[in-house]
């Protein structure tokens, strides 16, 4: 018996050494690709841009069940031409000029009424100037948020001298940028 002991003792040690058994079920979805910079913003149902540079105005989104309501009041576009605009991942007008569009890196660049796959949060479409150079655009927007680690909010909103495509990378060939404001919280 005094023989058997050790053994016993051997085995059970053992016996706690063995990797636990694999969980069943699918496996855990991997976390979303995001920008280094950013941070989780909660609580926040509207924010506002007051755009400047060649086109002046401002930009307001409200937080709604179905996305966010999308207002602008600009000025300073071409006549009876459009203009693309676009949420940005920057936090300054001065970094805008490169900075990738507002997203989870998931999606390319896409239209406004494309799929969550086709298109970035920060994809808005394209404004029209009037006969007076004026523009207003008022939508209800699924894709862009104004909570969690994807809010727009602190992000720069700009608008683009010529017509966003939709498909043309990374811009929608839509030149450069003739207008910029940091969307702020105002909720």
């Amino acid at each position: 018996m005094r023989r058997l002991l050790p053994a016993l003792f051997f085995l059970a040690a053992c016996a706690q050494d063995a990797p636990p058994p694999a969980p069943s079920g699918p496996a855990p979805e991997p976390p979303r690709a995001a920008s280094a910079d950013t941070v989780d913003v909660q609580g926040v149902s509207a924010a506002r841009a007051e755009i400047t540079g060649e086109v002046t105005g401002s930009v307001r989104l409200r937080a709604l069940a179905g996305g966010a309501r999308v207002r602008m009041e600009l000025a300073g576009l071409s006549r009876d031409r459009e203009h693309g605009v676009q949420i940005l991942s920057a936090r300054s007008c001065d970094d805008a000029e490169n900075a990738l569009h507002l997203g989870d890196g998931r999606a390319t660049h896409g239209p406004y009424d494309a799929s969550a796959l086709r298109r970035h949060a920060g994809d808005l479409g394209n404004i029209r100037g009037d006969d007076r150079g004026r523009g207003r655009f008022d939508r209800i927007d699924p894709r862009v948020p104004l909570a969690g680690y994807l809010s727009a909010v602190g992000r720069a909103v700009v608008i683009r001298e010529a017509q966003d495509d939709g498909w043309t990378l990374p811009d929608g060939g839509a030149g450069a940028i003739v207008g910029c404001g940091i969307l702020e919280p105002t909720r």
